[in-house]
């Protein structure tokens, strides 16, 4: 995968998209053109006036999506979800959630738009989640619209504005999509919130939620979006792959010691090849410069 030097989101992702043959969604366009998906160095200082103005970052409210930069896609598609180190699978990542898993775009069988699926880090599979870059969008909005704890409990939200973040982010994601499917994800955002008692499990202890669904609401809808029959994806974790391989070996070159035959063949350096000795072999000092002195014997500088 050749190095590309990209300026913006969009950019990255047609590179990445040229290289694999994967055609990027059109919604996929639509959403990180101006690279509005970019949180920025400030974000940390900026985050709550954007999430609350008229045009916060796409699926800002899907609390398993952050958006990858340019040098993130870039670095990840080179460096881990590369053809080279897959076994031939084509991936374009567009974004991760907080565990460090990737969401990319990922070809199906029988049609040409790509499917997403969450290629996790740590697993030697991953499973093709969603059939298509807009049903991947409409499930994380369900979840979001399900559940608004966090932005009160650890964003420090009131009601009203945690509903105001997720209805924006709705209507803006609803504007890519298909009229009638646009139409529905909106109208569900305009209910009213309400804490819910939920449990995920049988034997889940249960907690009280903020939410903007009914009851039981959320399996009907994701039943919308159901996966593809798609088999799943062999991966192999990015510290076996080539480019960390070559860093570890890097790293671990540079922290070797010098090899003291080295240092013994300069008679200005006899007193760091007795250090290295030591440090290589556990040596006492005279071990050392018994092994240095026969070193330097057997194998004589030649005379000028």
């Amino acid at each position: 995968m050749a190095v590309v030097p990209v300026s913006s989101v969009l950019q990255a992702l047609e590179a990445v998209s040229a290289d694999t043959g994967l055609v990027l969604p059109p919604l996929l366009r639509t959403l990180v053109v101006n690279d509005a998906t970019v949180y920025g160095p400030d974000w940390s200082r900026t985050w709550r006036e954007r999430c609350l103005g008229h045009a916060p970052p796409p699926l800002i409210s899907c609390y398993e999506v952050e958006w990858l930069d340019a040098a993130g896609i870039h670095a990840t598609a080179a460096e881990w979800l590369n053809p080279d180190f897959q076994q031939g699978q084509r991936f374009v990542p567009f974004a991760e959630n907080g565990a460090g898993d990737v969401w990319c775009l990922v070809p199906l069988a029988g049609t040409p738009e790509p499917g997403v699926a969450l290629v996790a880090h740590d697993s030697e599979e991953s499973e093709v989640a969603y059939r298509s870059l807009a049903d991947f969008a409409c499930a994380q909005l369900l979840l979001a619209l399900a559940d608004l704890s966090h932005w009160v409990q650890d964003e420090r939200l009131s009601v009203d504005e945690a509903c105001q973040v997720v209805r924006t982010d709705v209507a803006q994601v609803a504007a890519g999509l298909d009229a009638a499917t646009g139409r529905w994800l909106c109208a569900l955002s305009q209910a009213q919130p309400q804490w819910r008692e939920v449990s995920h499990g049988p034997r889940a202890r249960p907690r009280t939620v903020l939410s903007l669904l009914p009851d039981a609401a959320l399996p009907d809808a994701l039943t919308r979006f159901p996966p593809p029959d798609a088999p799943a994806l062999a991966i192999t974790a990015p510290w076996d792959c080539a480019p960390a391989i070559a860093r570890s070996a890097a790293l671990l070159a540079a922290k070797a010691p010098p090899d003291w035959r080295i240092l013994a063949r300069d008679p200005g350096r006899k007193l760091a090849a007795l250090r290295a000795h030591q440090q290589e072999h556990g040596s006492t000092l005279q071990q050392a410069k018994a092994a240095v002195d026969d070193f330097i014997h057997q194998n004589p500088n030649p005379t000028p």
